[in-house]
């Protein structure tokens, strides 16, 4: 995206609006008569998920390959492209084609000869036939992350003892395993299920140690997960949530929760942008990616954690060339990566990163517009239309005929967005929803530091409004809108962080879209089918029963966050009703 063009709503963006803007009678109270809370779930709706086979992402290949043979070598380079599904890669809408096969098969003969190098590194014996039945009997089920059934297990062990194919052992044992790696009981995650009195599916023991490990580690389930799922632990909700506890527990898990935060904010690039002031901005913007990615992990897998520790913790996790950055000193022990944690009072959590930061300024300084859209976009899920084309057009003309003004040393950044938006169709955006928010973030400056001065000298003003906190944004100059209380004032972007704790409603917008986030993640539906949206972004939508559904889950996971903390959400996660149970959604 351009930097400094986000958000900004003129010309065909002011009509768009009236699709978006709530009318509603004027209350008593100064609070709108229609609910503003999101979805609320009917107590008893069924939330069923959808059938499906999910094709394994780059990375799932990559790791599965890892733990169940010690494969190290890339294979990412090498294989088809990835579905993205709002901010989330995720692959359940693809399927193998002849071009992607001929891909998967050459990585799969590439592996199974590697292999065949090292099988009693691998299996704990050399090729015989009795080997062979190990391949197919041990090794085979954690690849197929299930049982083999007879046929399969005759037909593979035919294949390995070199029967079939009147091949040697050696021979037949690294053709089958090309085989099983190159099946699609291998490439395709199955969320299937078995048919069950009440008409829907419900997924087995092992369709849920695939769905736990993939979703939680982001590999192929471990042998105590599937025998979990052969004793019939994964049967049960109980049983369920006691599996996503341990797994929770993995490095991986962190590791995974670091790569969701950074694509879920867009920030996974940031090492890419121009910060011209900062010299080694290419490796700073990789370790704010890690600070980000462990303060996160670190909320959301604390056992006793709060929601207060995503936005308003009292630490950061840093290095040395960060410490430097901020201006913070690092001492005690550091992890092997270099990070450590450090007590601090004005930075850490997802808003006062200096990944966000960063991310949504401008290559030399900070932008009010850009930082306030992705507060209520990315943070808040609130729906702004996209800027119309011919923004930046606009303002270079404006700019045009006021330059005066706008390079006169005592004009602020705040003073120059409000001059270029204001007046026009643009304030019906930016006159609320959009420049009093940005504005309280101008205590961070183009690569995440803290300020109190600006590029020109001037002393920071940081006093911010955060307006229309309700799902339902409501815009400046509807000729038919009433101003509901309340105008949430804050000062800072430290500020902000404790309002969006604190404040019963931000933090409802924030926990609820934080939901929305790992039902998206977790699920592959895009999120826009998860807000209070109904605006055409391209995308064929499912059917409103299925986004109900899904929006029931969120609202699940919301009370389970607002209860019991981050971590028990994510257990839930794989106790949801749509999880368990799937039937055929109309597509």
């Amino acid at each position: 995206m351009p930097q400094g063009n986000e958000g900004s709503c003129t010309g065909q963006c002011a009509a768009d609006l009236e699709a978006y803007i709530w009318t509603f009678r004027k209350p008593s109270d100064g609070q709108p008569d229609v609910p503003v809370s999101y979805f609320s779930c009917p107590s008893n709706a069924p939330s069923y998920g959808q059938r499906t086979l999910r094709l394994l992402t780059k990375l799932e290949y990559q790791r599965s390959v890892r733990d169940l043979v010690a494969y190290q070598p890339d294979v990412t380079s090498s294989l088809p492209d990835d579905f993205v599904s709002g901010a989330f890669v995720n692959n359940n809408t693809l399927i193998v084609d002849k071009t992607r096969y001929i891909s998967y098969l050459a990585n799969a003969e590439r592996i199974a000869a590697d292999v065949a190098t090292r099988w009693n590194a691998v299996l704990g014996c050399t090729p015989s036939t009795s080997c062979a039945s190990t391949l197919v009997n041990t090794l085979g089920p954690r690849i197929f992350r299930r049982p083999l059934t007879t046929d399969e297990q005759t037909a593979y062990l035919n294949v390995a003892n070199g029967t079939t194919g009147t091949r040697t052992p050696a021979e037949g044992m690294e053709v089958a395993l090309t085989a099983m790696l190159s099946s699609p009981q291998f490439l395709y995650r199955s969320e299937v299920g078995t048919l069950s009195s009440n008409g829907v599916y419900k997924l087995d023991g092992y369709e849920m140690a695939t769905y736990m490990a993939y979703t939680f580690t982001g590999s192929t389930p471990s042998p105590a997960l599937l025998a979990a799922a052969a004793d019939g632990t994964l049967n049960t909700v109980n049983g369920i949530r006691s599996q996503a506890s341990s797994l929770l527990s993995s490095a991986n898990t962190k590791l995974l929760l670091t790569d969701l935060v950074n694509r879920w904010l867009l920030t996974e690039k940031i090492e890419t942008l121009t910060k011209p002031a900062v010299s080694n901005f290419a490796t700073l913007g990789a370790d704010m990616k890690n600070e980000l990615g462990k303060n996160f992990a670190a909320a959301m897998l604390e056992t006793n954690g709060s929601f207060a520790n995503i936005y308003n913790p009292s630490y950061t996790y840093i290095n040395s060339r960060l410490a430097a950055h901020y201006g913070l000193t690092l001492s005690g022990t550091t992890d092997t990566d270099g990070f450590a944690r450090v007590t601090t009072n004005d930075r850490g959590g997802i808003l006062m990163s200096g990944a966000f930061m960063s991310r949504y300024a401008s290559t030399t300084d900070s932008n009010m517009i850009t930082r306030a859209v992705a507060i209520r976009r990315k943070l808040m899920c609130q729906d702004i239309p996209e800027p119309p084309s011919g923004v930046s057009l606009d303002r270079e003309q404006l700019f045009a005929q006021d330059r005066e003004f706008y390079e006169n040393p005592h004009t602020t950044q705040r003073m120059i967005f409000d001059r270029l938006t204001g007046g026009t169709t643009c304030s019906n955006c930016h006159g609320e929803i959009i420049n009093p928010l940005g504005g309280g973030l101008e205590n961070f400056d183009t690569a995440g530091r803290i300020r109190t001065t600006d590029l020109k000298g001037n002393a920071i003003v940081s006093s911010g409004t955060f307006y229309s906190p309700y799902p339902q944004l409501q815009f400046l100059n509807d000729p038919d809108r009433v101003r509901y209380s309340p105008e949430i004032q804050f000062n800072g972007a430290k500020d902000l962080a404790r309002t969006i704790v604190e404040h019963p409603q931000v933090a409802n917008l924030a926990q609820t879209c934080l939901a929305t986030q790992f039902v998206s993640y977790s699920s592959g539906i895009n999120s826009i089918f998860l807000i209070d949206s109904d605006r055409d972004v391209g995308y064929k939508r499912i059917s409103k029963d299925e986004e109900n559904a899904y929006r029931c889950d969120v609202a699940d996971l919301t009370n389970v966050l607002t209860t019991k903390g981050p971590r028990a959400m994510l257990e839930e996660i794989p106790a949801l009703e749509s999880v368990m149970y799937r039937k055929e959604w109309a597509r």
